[in-house]
């Protein structure tokens, strides 16, 4: 008895249902096509089960469509989410460019500096060459070797002693057991054209 009461239950609603749609077409309304659907009374009650319609099944659905007005709203809201969207991932996008031109920054900040560094040493060494020059120029007398001044270890011949001990004799002027100036020296040991 009680499944029939379901059932009397629901063939009222759609009875009510179909003359609804029968005033809103004569009227000229569309209805939406949800309305056209049938649902089965085995739906509200199990075959030969006692049962009652289901909470919240018994409830009307929206028959009209959703108006002008509302429609603009939702089109409105979904345009400017797309647009939040799509700007957050261009403002990633020129984040990450921008992360990337920092860092090559960085790193010609660090080889600039290394150049710095370098710089510094060289003038420094510099410094320190041209301090020595000036001292031996001022204090000892010296200066620059004029050209022919010059001696080429290509022309000069070897004595058969190690080139070390010729390098001495050179440097000391003296052999062992010779207290002949050097000039003196290197004159004897070239012989005469």
């Amino acid at each position: 008895m009680a499944s029939q009461t379901a059932e009397q239950f629901y063939n009222e609603r759609q009875a009510r249902r179909r003359e609804r749609l029968r005033a809103q077409q004569m009227a000229g309304v569309q209805a939406p096509a949800a309305a056209y659907r049938a649902v089965p009374a085995s739906a509200y009650a199990a075959p030969g089960a006692q049962a009652l319609p289901k909470p919240g099944v018994h409830a009307l659905p929206r028959l009209s469509t959703l108006t002008p007005a509302e429609v603009r709203w939702i089109c409105l809201i979904l345009v400017i989410v797309t647009g939040v969207a799509l700007a957050m991932i261009q403002l990633s996008a020129a984040a990450a460019v921008t992360q990337q031109e920092i860092n090559d920054l960085k790193k010609n900040i660090t080889q600039t500096e290394e150049d710095i560094v370098d710089l510094k040493v060289s003038i420094e060494q510099t410094q320190v060459i041209q301090s020595i020059r000036d001292r031996a120029e001022s204090d000892l007398g010296m200066k620059e070797p004029e050209y022919d001044q010059y001696v080429y270890l290509a022309d000069v011949p070897l004595p058969d002693t190690a080139f070390t001990e010729y390098i001495k004799e050179r440097a000391y002027g003296t052999q062992e057991g010779n207290t002949e100036p050097p000039e003196a020296a290197d004159e004897q040991a070239q012989p005469a054209e």
